[in-house]
């Protein structure tokens, strides 16, 4: 692909997703979503190779901390940003080995900025 990155977004609010995927493509990244973590989880398991993986914590049968955990064991070794409403997301990043964190509701501009921190030069 033209240096275009590609995007997997996990949450289980459709509406952010949405939100996320419109954003992120006027951004000029491909997105690739999931409403839930397993559904991610086997994504990534079965091929899918994101550049950079967005996890909700909070989400029903798995949570975004395990979610990247079983996704890290399948092979992934992309960046993942914690995005999430959780009081205590930094914690909660820094406890489940992610890259960087974002707390909702957030400005655009933030998430643009933690992405891009991530994602480096490569």
């Amino acid at each position: 692909m033209d240096g275009t990155r590609h995007v997997l977004v996990v949450d289980d609010e459709d509406d952010f997703v949405d939100m996320m995927r419109v954003l992120l493509e006027l951004e000029r990244f491909q997105v690739s979503s999931s409403s839930s973590a397993p559904s991610a989880v086997r994504r990534v398991c079965d091929g899918l190779a994101p550049d950079i993986v967005l996890l909700d914590f909070r989400m029903p049968v798995l949570d975004g901390g395990d979610a990247l955990r079983r996704m890290r064991s399948c092979g992934l070794s992309s960046p993942a940003i914690l995005v999430s409403g959780t009081r205590d997301i930094r914690d909660q990043a820094v406890l489940h080995g992610f890259d960087a964190w974002v707390q909702k509701p957030f400005d655009f501009g933030t998430l643009l900025g933690a992405i891009d921190h991530c994602l480096g030069s490569a």
